[in-house]
């Protein structure tokens, strides 16, 4: 699919969305971690997500569903590390997206946009076509 938008975002926020319905999000950056150790990371969405870590997915999130969390974890090592999140919405209505993540000293919380290196995450807003008539 070709990108309605793309741009610069310091957090995973759906606030430059053009419509509700059959949208889709790709967030895609870098995250440094200051410790090594067993990372837990979350979504919590409506409807869809999943959370990538240095290409493995961590958190599949990917259901029709009103606000739902999942998570999953991994052993990373101290620095920087390739972090993409991708998010859709089917329906006319709700939309929500939270990412959260918990480590070594670190109590589940959303990502602070200073662990995202240069501040930047990289934000495309996809068109997803219209659901299947049934």
């Amino acid at each position: 699919l070709i990108p309605v938008k793309t741009g610069l975002s310091s957090t995973f926020n759906l606030n430059d969305r053009e419509r509700v319905p059959n949208i889709g999000f790709r967030w895609e950056g870098s995250i440094f971690l200051t410790t090594s150790g067993n990372y837990a990371f979350f979504t919590r969405s409506d409807d869809g997500s999943t959370l990538w870590i240095n290409g493995t997915r961590v958190v599949n999130n990917d259901f029709n569903q009103s606000m739902t969390e999942r998570s999953g974890t991994i052993n990373l090592s101290s620095g920087k590390h390739d972090i993409v999140v991708y998010y859709r919405n089917n329906s006319n209505t709700s939309l929500g997206l939270e990412v959260r993540y918990q480590g070594p000293g670190i109590s589940k919380r959303i990502i602070p946009s200073s662990n995202f290196v240069e501040d930047e995450v990289n934000a495309t807003t996809l068109p997803l076509p219209p659901p299947p008539i049934a």
